[in-house]
């Protein structure tokens, strides 16, 4: 079994999660420079103010390069160029959710295991290999992301992940067409 995502659908996820991260950004970017503003006392002359916000944060958020999403992008096109290769198991492009930011690679769930490849080099030693016995697969669920009001609102793919339960932990993951990699995944695991 493979994956059947195709690559705009893909490409499509990945920048929405980033155009989502950068949106966040540039809100709270504005929130903590109305803040500033408002202690230095220059709030008081509003028009001033917020022209000021905008424009630098315009500069800011269109002229710094998203080097992290350049990175991914580069990640989803060599996997779709190499797509051919693999041949074993069901393989999906995700980000696995963790505290400290986006973590974009290759899952492949198997027969026999899951294993995940970021595509970032320097975050290769935080990939994981589970084999199949040690997975809870009856308690894999797709779940909500409470506290993504922005996203339920802008952008609903982004609000949902599938839990993998582990013996030693959760694997929390982000992919596009939730519930159709869902089913893939279950059968996968199931097989």
């Amino acid at each position: 079994m493979t994956t059947h995502l195709e690559k705009r659908e893909t490409l499509d996820f990945v920048r929405n999660y980033f155009r989502s991260k950068n949106i966040k950004g540039f809100i709270i970017y504005i929130l903590l420079f109305f803040i500033f503003l408002k202690i230095t006392g220059i709030y008081n002359r509003t028009i001033l103010s917020f022209v000021i916000i905008i424009i630098i944060g315009i500069i800011k958020y269109s002229l710094i390069p998203d080097y992290l999403y350049r990175e991914t992008r580069e990640g989803v096109d060599k996997y779709y160029k190499d797509r051919k290769s693999n041949k074993e198991g069901l393989f999906i492009i995700c980000n696995v959710k963790k505290w400290d930011g986006p973590m974009f690679g290759i899952l492949n769930v198997n027969d026999n295991y899951i294993k995940f490849t970021p595509f970032k080099d320097n975050l290769k030693n935080e990939g994981f290999f589970v084999k199949l016995e040690d997975i809870k697969v009856n308690e894999t669920t797709i779940i909500d992301f409470k506290y993504s009001i922005f996203n339920r609102l802008f952008f609903r793919d982004l609000s949902k992940g599938i839990i993998i339960p582990t013996e030693e932990a959760q694997i929390c993951i982000q992919v596009p067409k939730t519930y159709e990699v869902y089913n893939w995944i279950q059968n996968s695991l199931k097989n």
